[in-house]
């Protein structure tokens, strides 16, 4: 290999590293500071990756931070019995959080993307949200207070 070949190799190793090394450096600063405010004075499970919170009012409260190099974590609330959950994936920039809730009905399990007004985006199964509204609007009622990110 010649030695101008060698040079252009070794400067576009070095870019690239340094780029690897900025993309991190933006991942951790951005995760770090969403994640940081949505999980104070909550309890630790996996350190800068997973806190809960049993507040002590029926509902049990939890941030997942984003895996390593992605933006997308997650927050839920759910009764202490589990059988009804809200989870929510919030936008990092524009507010366009994302919703699912997770209910459990007799032996049956369900998890339904909903919208922001409680609405299931699968209509084949909103026969199942309708019933479990009220539940579900406190879920939603629960994590605005918590958090204050519902739109």
């Amino acid at each position: 290999m010649s030695k101008s070949k060698r040079k252009k190799l070794y400067i576009i190793l070095t870019v690239l590293i340094l780029l690897f090394g900025v993309y991190n450096l933006i991942w951790y600063f951005v995760t770090q500071s969403k994640y940081d405010n949505l999980s104070k004075k909550m309890d630790e499970v996996v350190k800068n990756r997973s806190y809960v919170l049993n507040a002590g009012d029926g509902y049990v409260y939890n941030v997942k931070y984003p895996d390593y190099l992605t933006f997308i974590g997650n927050l839920g609330v759910s009764d202490e019995k589990n059988e009804m959950s809200l989870i929510i994936w919030p936008s990092l920039f524009n507010g366009d959080n994302e919703y699912g809730v997770r209910i459990i009905d007799e032996d049956e399990s369900y998890e339904i993307m909903v919208d922001k007004d409680m609405k299931a985006e699968d209509s084949e199964i909103k026969d199942i949200v309708n019933k479990y509204k009220d539940e579900i609007q406190i879920l939603f009622q629960k994590a605005d207070e918590k958090w204050g990110i519902i739109e």
